[in-house]
């Protein structure tokens, strides 16, 4: 059955503390059977491609039924291109998912959005998910009960997406999903629930990523007891009988949510994953400027922390594209997030604009091309008073076949260098070495990753060691061996086999370096490292590791440098690095990286009392 009709008058936002949507995004009355859709004709555009954005077609509203897997109908509405003017074309296409658990299958009468896609040339799909339906005006309730965006639901979202890409005016590869706030429960699940549905993109406005934002914690956990949103964790409790796992840790709770936490689906989605993010969310504090400090509160909340926790978790999971808002706003694609690194917002309220029919256009109508690679930026190790090794992990190439891999660091609040790329075939781990750092100092870096596109990870920081010359630190002692790993000797990468050493050093009394020596032997390889000076040891304040920092010789020639880690545990472990030095470069000779366990002898750190 097709109905022509158009216009939107008023807001339908029920249960609107899980959705305090707007009125140019939900809901309204649909006109009197019989009146023309809004848009002039245009029957002269031709070809079998989609409309072109600017063109302003006349739209119609037709009426489908799906039966979902539970064996309930779900009844909804597709507005589109009139195709009794158009009907030689196929069009994109988007599902449409209203926030809480709000009723959507009117929105095609009653949401400027909605109307103004179909305009613009788009297939948009409203429905009444499973038990819900709009009590106030003409609409058709979907059969079966309220499942609060849970595994039902998504279920008979799959069977929509589905049932929509077999149409012969839609264009099958080129299906999105938009949804607003608690939207994205249902749609996070439904896509990473069922992998082959071809969907596009999503485009999320301002969704909640976990049931601590869902059941709006933030509010009762950071707010004043007057506030008039400190008891919304209340109201929640009330639409959907639960509280947050933060409230309510029960195995009941916890298999509830199971279901119901978008940040924890969100990973496994193939497509195109954008994020809308105004300064001013919908539903979460900050509501205003005076309330940004009151609950900027890392880790627990900071604002938009729940777009950086989906965002991160898309980015994490390998979602190959990633952004947070327009192209206008600038913030990279694949990029992630914290309270100290935070994306650029919208201007003022999701509402004030129709940001979402501006997304949707983009992803919608814009090519698939290049996709960026990925990297997320991990802590510092290893740090001593000069160096740090700093960490990284490249979880998506995009379309590049190798990704150049490196890190942009400098003291903290600039970043005046960067290491030397590394080409990656594979996605996985990546590290590098800073040296001639000043003792005492706080650094920054972040991971950079290059190939069809450029992203960078998030912004970390560490303080390097200040070398204390303390009689009272301590001395430590240690002989033994460690099997050796292949790559460690850079003379020969392929060598693996037993290495021993032998160690003491201390401060002594009236004296600012320390006194001690060490040995470091291969014997296959004949690598014989003796120290010639040391220039510091630091013991930690636990007396359990300590770092040794000097000079020696290999074979008796040569002036190298070495740095000895060691720990006093179980097991004790090991780290010998020896490099030689000129200027900024230095030449590594052998380096067990990350430590290893001894297989023989003993290490002790002794702390003096």
């Amino acid at each position: 059955m097709r109905i022509t009709k158009t216009v939107s008058v008023g807001l339908l936002c029920l249960f609107a503390v899980l959705n305090e949507a707007t009125s140019s995004t939900y809901g309204a009355r649909p006109p009197e059977r019989g009146v023309d859709c809004a848009g002039p004709a245009n029957p002269d555009v031709g070809g079998s491609a989609p409309g072109l954005i600017g063109t302003q077609y006349q739209t119609t509203v037709e009426e489908f039924q799906v039966v979902a897997p539970s064996g309930n109908t779900i009844y909804g509405l597709i507005r589109r291109p009139d195709p009794s003017l158009y009907g030689v074309l196929s069009f994109p296409a988007v599902v449409y998912i209203p926030g809480g658990i709000n009723p959507g299958r009117l929105d095609a009468f009653g949401s400027p959005e909605v109307i103004k896609l179909a305009e613009e040339g788009m297939v948009v799909v409203t429905f009444n998910a499973e038990g819900r339906g709009d009590t106030t005006h003409a609409d058709m309730t979907s059969e079966g009960s309220e499942d609060y965006n849970g595994f039902r639901h998504q279920d008979g979202l799959a069977s929509i997406v589905n049932y929509v890409a077999a149409l012969d005016h839609v264009i099958a590869n080129n299906i999105g999903i938009r949804t607003q706030s608690f939207g994205i429960t249902m749609a996070a699940g439904c896509v990473a629930r069922h992998p082959g549905l071809p969907v596009r993109y999503i485009v999320d406005g301002e969704g909640p990523s976990e049931s601590f934002v869902t059941a709006q914690e933030p509010w009762a956990l950071l707010s004043d007891p007057s506030h008039p949103f400190h008891d919304k964790y209340q109201q929640v409790f009330e639409i959907l009988g639960h509280y947050s796992t933060y409230r309510d840790p029960s195995a009941q709770n916890l298999a509830f949510w199971a279901e119901r936490e978008a940040d924890k689906f969100i990973g496994e989605f193939r497509g195109k994953y954008l994020r809308l993010q105004a300064t001013w969310d919908h539903s979460q504090p900050p509501s205003n400027e005076s309330e940004i400090p009151v609950f900027h509160k890392p880790p627990l909340w900071w604002q938009g922390k729940h777009t950086a926790d989906m965002v991160n978790a898309a980015v994490r999971g390998g979602v190959p594209w990633v952004r947070v808002n327009l192209p206008e706003q600038g913030n990279l694609v694949n990029m992630t997030y914290d309270a100290d690194n935070q994306p650029v917002f919208l201007a003022g309220e999701l509402k004030d604009r129709l940001w979402g029919e501006v997304a949707v256009l983009e992803m919608a109508f814009s090519a698939a091309g290049d996709l960026p690679p990925a990297a997320i930026t991990g802590d510092a190790a290893a740090v001593t008073a000069t160096r740090a090794k700093v960490n990284a992990s490249l979880v998506n190439k995009g379309t590049a076949a190798n990704i150049a891999v490196s890190f942009q660091w400098g003291l903290e609040g600039n970043y005046t260098d960067e290491t030397a790329p590394v080409l990656l075939g594979n996605e996985g781990p990546f590290a590098a070495e800073l040296i001639g750092l000043v003792p005492g100092r706080t650094y920054q870096f972040k991971a950079k990753a290059v190939g069809d596109g450029t992203s960078y990870g998030i912004k970390r920081t560490f303080t390097t060691r200040i070398p204390v010359y303390d009689t009272n630190a301590g001395f430590v002692t240690g002989g033994g061996w460690i099997d050796s790993p292949a790559g460690a000797y850079m003379n020969s990468p392929s060598l693996a086999e037993k290495a021993t050493f032998g160690f003491v050093s201390e401060y002594v009394k009236g004296m600012t370096v320390p006194a001690g020596n060490v040995e470091f032997q291969l014997k296959s390889c004949r690598l014989n490292f003796h120290s010639s000076s040391l220039d510091w040891f630091v013991v930690d304040q636990g007396g359990t590791a300590a770092e040794v920092h000097g000079n020696g010789t290999i074979n008796g020639k040569g002036r190298f440098k070495f740095m000895l880690w060691v720990g006093d545990g179980t097991p004790d472990t090991l780290r010998m690095r020896i490099w030689e030095q000129f200027g900024g470069t230095e030449t590594v000779h052998y380096d067990n990286d990350s430590g290893e366990g001894i297989r023989g002898g003993n290490i002790v750190v002794h702390r003096k009392r």
